[in-house]
């Protein structure tokens, strides 16, 4: 049996699409969680300096999308329409640069940087969002299935419900501006395979 170990903070972000992935696929996998405390003495020892990475039988592979796209194809997370696969991969990058484009959000949100919430909501998030979830949105808009594609879930779709739990928690008129988000994040968060990992997670912000 193949032998996984995944790396990354004990919260939620970066890493926990991955680990939503492997309870789907009911793989065992070892969930190693690093303390902020013990990052700066394991940032070193990691391959890029960064987090989440995978050990894969010993060999190592960082970078979220990089595993996010071999997982997803190995546990057949994915789309049997080529097309629908790059249609994934448009909305992962998306959404990635859509999350820097609101970091400054998230940093007063979470008192890291100094700032008037209220005003870096209007100026940089709200118009951000809007733009995200209107593309998003037109994506769902060619989908029968409740899903992003049509033959089904994939990884992206765990993905976009993680993103939809985190900024939901954030913005309390998300639910009001985008429900097609808060019906996706329920229909995922509802998939059978997910339900003991899901009540058993502890809360985590982000």
């Amino acid at each position: 049996m193949v032998a996984y170990k995944l790396y990354y903070f004990d919260l939620r972000g970066g890493g926990e699409t991955i680990r939503l992935i492997f309870h789907y696929a009911n793989i065992p996998f070892e969930d190693c969680r690093i303390s902020l405390e013990d990052w700066p003495k394991i940032k070193p020892t990691t391959p890029t300096g960064k987090v989440p990475y995978l050990e894969v039988d010993g060999k190592s592979l960082p970078e979220s999308g990089a595993i996010l796209r071999y997982l997803g194809k190995k546990f057949g997370l994915v789309s049997s329409d080529e097309w629908e696969n790059a249609q994934m991969e448009y909305i992962f990058e998306y959404f990635k640069d859509f999350l820097m484009e609101i970091k400054s959000y998230f940093q007063v949100t979470f008192h890291q940087i100094e700032g008037d919430k209220d005003q870096i909501y209007k100026d940089v998030y709200l118009p951000a969002a809007e733009k995200a979830y209107k593309k998003v949105g037109e994506v769902f808009s060619k989908s029968t299935s409740g899903f992003l594609a049509n033959t089904g879930i994939t990884w992206a779709d765990l993905l976009l419900a993680e993103s939809t739990l985190t900024l939901k928690g954030m913005d309390s008129e998300f639910e009001k501006r985008w429900p097609f988000m808060i019906e996706h994040q329920k229909r995922v968060h509802s998939i059978p395979q997910l339900q003991k990992y899901l009540e058993s997670r502890k809360p985590s912000p982000v």
